[in-house]
């Protein structure tokens, strides 16, 4: 007990905020109630400084550090294992703004920021800050990079790796790296601010980052569309970037199992359809020019025509077969509730096995067809609830029981996991497009990834972390 008392008070001593020792169970498990741990306890730091001393003596005590920020991760990353024996730095203290560059159009922001707040501080300079999730009322800045965040937004402005010009971070030793520049252009050596961006917390602590921000469109439309199949959709999005081009701010894809758990979780939300399609898109159109808000002679403005148009060409062209077209602000907010609340509606409505992949849009078809077909012949009490962002190749491809009182899809899980992960390696994908491994993955890491690169990236956390203090158990056992 005495060592514990003297390492609290060790711990408390270069810490301004209090420790937490009791009433942190909210800490010690991930949002979705699959992983739980134990821990010391749980600390508070305000500064980067404060991370730093926190390091120093968990690297001079052999403590392993788990980081944490809005605790809404998929995959365990920011949860603590069984053992008790590591300390859990919480970041939702460290959450400063420090500062906005409307000429560099970059921002640099704490990792404790919460998502949703800078997304308003931004548009409150007429910027959009890229980076946008579901989560985002809970998520922090520290957690989208630890985890390489995509989101909706990803086809136009790339991932928050894409996005990030300079990191602040604390290595394991307690020592400060700060490259918290905003250059587009640095060719002194390795970009190691890329490298920790998706490193989950194994390789440094990111304490803060510069992010490029971009100016607020001028307008935004959103359409509602009913297509036949993968196949038209591809063809939907390879026309649509023909004809509008960087206007496409956003591009998803919904198939009728997830919009009827959606509709029938949240009744309230209106159906931009009388019946359910099979398949429906979902696509954002922006853009930053005054000119399309011109009225022309149709009492609309240039920007409406222009997508209604847009929509009466891929009719008539037998790509899609209706769009509902959102006429005000309003109205795009109630689009996008259906999709904002697929994971919700999800989760309400029970068990599912949640598979985060990616796959080259060439190879999307093909996929979608097969894996659909042999899921079907194998396990008939299975339904696919796919949906997800079609225009970079992610979707979210949950599987969930078609009687839900037989509890197919939990029992079945490894085998319905294999199925599918065998796919996604014959089409050349990726069985975590923007979730992370964390602790959920370990497994297929070590069996999917090349074992050339896999132990290049065990050689770079050892030089780094030769005693395994950061986040161990997460990506390599």
């Amino acid at each position: 007990m005495d060592d514990k008392n003297n390492l609290f008070k060790e711990f408390q001593s270069v810490l301004k905020n209090p420790i937490m020792i009791e009433g942190i169970e909210q800490y010690l498990s991930d949002w979705r109630g699959v992983f739980e741990g134990k821990v010391k306890f749980v600390v508070f730091p305000s500064t980067t400084e404060e991370v730093s001393k926190i390091l120093k003596l968990a690297n001079k005590n052999n403590i392993p550090i788990v980081p944490q920020g809005g605790n809404t991760g998929l995959c365990g990353g920011a949860t603590p294992d069984n053992s008790g024996n590591s300390i859990l730095i919480n970041f939702t203290k460290l959450n400063n703004i420090r500062n906005i560059d409307l000429l560099g159009n970059t921002v640099t922001v704490e990792a404790g920021c919460i998502l949703e707040n800078v997304l308003n501080i931004v548009q409150e300079k007429d910027r959009i800050f890229p980076i946008n999730l579901a989560a985002k009322g809970s998520c922090t800045i520290g957690g989208n990079l630890a985890t390489n965040a995509g989101g909706i937004n990803v086809l136009k402005y790339g991932s928050t790796r894409d996005l990030v010009l300079g990191i602040e971070a604390v290595l394991p030793n307690g020592e400060v790296i700060n490259n918290l520049n905003s250059l587009h252009k640095d060719n002194t050596g390795y970009a190691l601010h890329k490298l920790l961006v998706g490193s989950e917390g194994t390789l440094a602590i990111i304490t803060a980052a510069t992010i490029r921000i971009f100016k607020k469109p001028k307008a935004s439309i959103s359409c509602f569309i009913k297509v036949k199949d993968i196949d038209k959709s591809i063809e939907t999005l390879h026309m649509l970037q023909s004809l509008v081009g960087n206007n496409i701010e956003a591009f998803e894809i919904m198939s009728k199992p997830i919009l009827e758990i959606v509709h029938k979780q949240f009744p309230k939300i209106s159906k931009p359809f009388a019946a359910i399609p099979e398949l429906s898109l979902l696509v954002e159109f922006t853009t930053t020019s005054e000119l399309d808000l011109n009225i022309d002679d149709t009492g609309e403005t240039i920007f409406q025509n222009k997508i209604i148009n847009v929509m009466s060409h891929l009719i008539e062209n037998n790509l899609i077969d209706d769009a509902v077209i959102s006429q005000s602000e309003h109205q795009n907010k109630e689009l996008w509730e259906i999709r904002e609340n697929a994971n919700i509606a999800q989760m309400q409505e029970g068990f599912q096995l949640k598979l985060d992949l990616s796959i080259p849009i060439e190879n999307m078809s093909k996929f979608w067809k097969e894996t659909s077909e042999e899921l079907k012949k194998k396990h008939t009490e299975v339904k696919i609830c796919s949906f997800g962002h079609l225009g970079d190749g992610n979707l979210h491809y949950n599987l969930m029981d078609e009687d839900k009182s037989k509890g197919y899809v939990y029992k079945n899980q490894s085998a319905l996991k294999e199925l599918v992960y065998k796919k996604i390696k014959k089409f050349n994908g990726s069985f975590s497009a923007e979730h992370g491994i964390g602790q959920l993955k370990i497994k297929e890491l070590k069996k999917y990834k090349d074992q050339n690169l896999l132990n290049l990236m065990r050689t770079i956390k050892n030089s780094v972390d030769p005693k395994n203090i950061l986040n161990p158990g997460k990506l390599f056992t």
